[in-house]
């Protein structure tokens, strides 16, 4: 039986593979759900606040991708568990979870 957090592992780790960043306004919804400023997400990710603006505008580049994408599954996942109806990226089958 896996864990909560082996599955989120290998759902981020997919997505960083194939996932394209969600719209940027979900980008910026999703970090304002998680009750974050950008100054926090930059803090905890060594960035200026400019530069997660830029990444909910236009998306990181590739040093923060991986960094940004697990970030934005994770708040994702939480708001799924508090019941909002967030579509990306789509859960993972079953299938999917038993690798």
């Amino acid at each position: 039986m896996t864990t909560e957090t082996q599955q989120f592992g290998r759902v981020a780790e997919a997505a960083h593979e194939t996932c394209d960043l969600p719209p940027p306004k979900l980008r910026r919804e999703l970090r304002q759900l998680a009750g974050l400023t950008q100054e926090d997400v930059a803090h905890d990710l060594g960035v200026s606040d400019g530069a997660v603006s830029y990444w909910e505008r236009r998306g990181p580049g590739r040093r923060h991708r991986r960094q940004y994408l697990v970030l934005l599954i994770r708040w994702a996942t939480d708001a799924r568990a508090l019941g909002l109806p967030v579509l990306w990226p789509a859960p993972p089958s079953e299938t999917e979870l038993q690798k």
